[in-house]
């Protein structure tokens, strides 16, 4: 036997046809197809799911700083992290300040406590508070919102049935969570 007919003997050549490879990737394609609305969906869910402890660890954190610092705290929606916008839309984060000239507005006396982050993608945030303020007053003596209760309300832009609701602030500055069937 030849040194060639042996090294074909012993040898298979393993591999993919072409054919093999298109079918693996229609059948990849397919998939992903099928499984990126419900990626969509899962992402807006959780979204959804996680406003309300957000907000409500928010509030209960600056009502007790409030007391304790004795400081009145301003929450208001913010773009840059420095300044309130005036917007009842607070999609993309909430600032928090000491009002140290005790004026309920942000202004450049005021100190920021903190930025934080509410990255909403799958739908809005909306705050109504009491007579038309875009902003929550916590008292410095109570931590209560005196004057800044009102509602958070959060549509869901491609699922406004299944994941929309309401989070009312009362004067207690605790967070009651509703469900809404429309927005």
């Amino acid at each position: 036997m030849t040194l060639i007919k042996k090294f074909q003997k012993h040898s298979t050549v393993q591999g993919f046809t072409l054919i093999e490879l298109a079918i693996t990737f229609t059948v990849l394609a397919v998939i992903a197809t099928l499984a990126i609305p419900s990626f969509n969906h899962l992402q807006a869910r959780s979204e959804s799911e996680n406003i309300y402890p957000h907000l409500n660890n928010i509030i209960q954190h600056y009502k007790n700083e409030a007391i304790i610092t004795r400081k009145n705290i301003i929450l208001c929606s913010t773009n840059d992290g420095k300044t309130c916008n005036g917007s009842n839309r607070w999609n993309n984060a909430i600032l928090a300040t000491y009002d140290l000239n005790n004026n309920n507005k942000v202004d450049d006396t005021d100190t920021i406590i903190q930025v934080h982050q509410n990255n909403i993608d799958y739908g809005t945030l909306i705050w109504t508070g009491a007579f038309k303020s875009n902003i929550i007053v916590l008292q410095r003596d109570t931590g209560l919102p005196r004057g800044s209760m009102g509602n958070f309300t959060y549509c869901s832009t491609k699922y406004p049935k299944e994941l929309s609701h309401k989070s009312s602030l009362s004067q207690m500055g605790h967070l009651r969570y509703e469900k809404l069937n429309t927005c």
